[in-house]
């Protein structure tokens, strides 16, 4: 996260500023105070293992045995989960010799530092925002027939489709999913109680659908669109946004380049204006 400039610091000016994020819950609530507005931090996801892990080791094991000439990894959690995996299946220096043959390419910066971290070449990066779109571009000019997909929490149709159109064969590899909180009545509160918020950020698509789901279950979908239209709406990128007006929702701020610091930033800028 870059340093602010105090002194041009635009301000939130003690608004409410309610959040889903999970993982980096603090960090983002930190984010709010700092620009000078109250967080209302309602995580909305959590991280779970694998539907089937036994079905996440056959594919890894399909890696290892077949090879692959292109591996793909959007995340820095399943990045760091598929060698974690590979070293419980005591395959971690195949999987190095799997991808010491064959393109290595990011979505972003989080599997980049942890691929580092673990001292593996990275060929290509996708350009911001960093979507499936920024990945196959990427990748437009390479020529491979198969490639490995390292999942975020479920299926990336745009890019499996994308690749599945150029001829590829496309290995997904699942390693790990984002479900429901445990205990939901946090959310259940933050529905009722929208009304307190001036905006809403949300740092993933998945949030929002964690949230609609919990509405929907308790007979209070239709309260909640109700509330959203009201507030500030503020996605961290263009899958986020996509996924509000999707459900007919407007985007009030959507940060040029996809940040915590950026989407915080700009939510600020805007209570500036009025």
């Amino acid at each position: 996260m870059n340093r602010v400039d105090q002194a041009a610091q635009p301000t939130l000016g003690g608004r409410v500023v309610a959040l889903l994020e999970s993982r980096r819950a603090s960090e983002l609530a930190d984010l709010v105070t700092r620009f000078g507005g109250v967080p209302w931090s309602v995580p909305a996801l959590r991280q779970a293992g694998p539907d089937d892990r036994d079905e996440s080791a056959l594919r890894l094991r399909q890696l290892c045995a077949q090879g692959t000439d292109v591996l793909i990894c959007l995340t820095g959690v399943g990045t760091r989960a598929l060698f974690e995996l590979a070293a419980d299946l005591g395959l971690e220096t195949r999987l190095r010799e799997v991808l010491a043959s064959a393109l290595v390419a990011v979505r972003g910066p989080k599997p980049r530092a942890v691929l580092r971290e673990l001292g593996i070449r990275i060929d290509r990066q996708a350009a911001d925002p960093s979507t499936s779109r920024e990945v196959l571009a990427v990748l437009a000019e390479d020529r491979f027939e198969r490639a490995a997909i390292q999942l975020y929490g479920g299926p990336d149709l745009e890019l499996a489709a994308g690749l599945r159109a150029r001829g590829v064969q496309v290995l997904e590899l699942p390693l790990y999913r984002w479900a429901l909180p445990q205990d939901v009545s946090p959310l259940i509160d933050l529905i009722d109680n929208l009304e307190r918020a001036w905006a809403l950020a949300i740092t993933s698509a998945g949030q929002l659908g964690s949230l609609f789901t919990v509405a929907s279950s308790n007979g209070r979908e239709a309260q909640l669109l109700t509330k959203l239209r009201r507030l500030k709406l503020a996605a961290v990128g263009p899958v986020a946004a996509r996924a509000l007006r999707e459900r007919n929702l407007s985007v009030a701020v959507e940060p040029l380049h996809p940040s915590m610091g950026a989407l915080i930033r700009d939510l600020a800028r805007l209570a500036d204006v009025g």
